[in-house]
């Protein structure tokens, strides 16, 4: 079903009990989309959101907020895989920077310091790795519906 907003937005997909749920898509009139899960009118599961600046997430919601794992690409081709809390990178991840080069560590955050860890331990890498493996398994099928929709 096609919904479009009083500001604008658009929203086509599943609907229950006049909310967004299920399986969605929705465009915002500032140029950012969300092609993914829907839970009582908010972004909650799997999905991909995309910045009218090109800046995109792939990775899981929770009412309406970056939550989980997940995976910010910017446009610069940098990448951040790993855990997201309230829409900021926090825990273990991996950093990919512009040219491929991966550092392994640790994001954590407060009221007042970030620190961030990162080390070149084989061990910890193949950790991350895994961690990775297991993250784009889950994210797939939502890649592929995202492509079919806008090729």
């Amino acid at each position: 079903m096609v919904i479009t907003f009083p500001n604008g937005a658009m929203y086509d997909g599943e609907i229950k009990n006049d909310m967004m749920h299920g399986q969605g898509i929705l465009t915002n009139v500032d140029g950012t989309k969300y092609v993914g899960e829907f839970k009582d009118n908010k972004m909650h599961g799997q999905g991909v959101f995309i910045n009218s600046d090109g800046r995109k997430y792939v990775g899981e919601f929770k009412d309406d907020k970056m939550q989980g794992q997940g995976m910010f690409i910017n446009v610069d081709r940098t990448k951040y895989i790993g855990i997201i809390e309230d829409g900021k990178v926090y825990g273990q991840g991996i950093y990919i920077d512009s040219h491929g080069e991966r550092f392994v560590g640790e994001y954590k955050i407060n009221d007042t310091n970030k620190k961030v860890k990162f080390t070149k331990n084989i061990f910890e890498q193949v950790q991350y790795i895994l961690l990775i493996l297991w993250f784009i398994s889950r994210i797939i099928p939502y890649i592929l519906y995202f492509l079919q929709e806008n090729l």
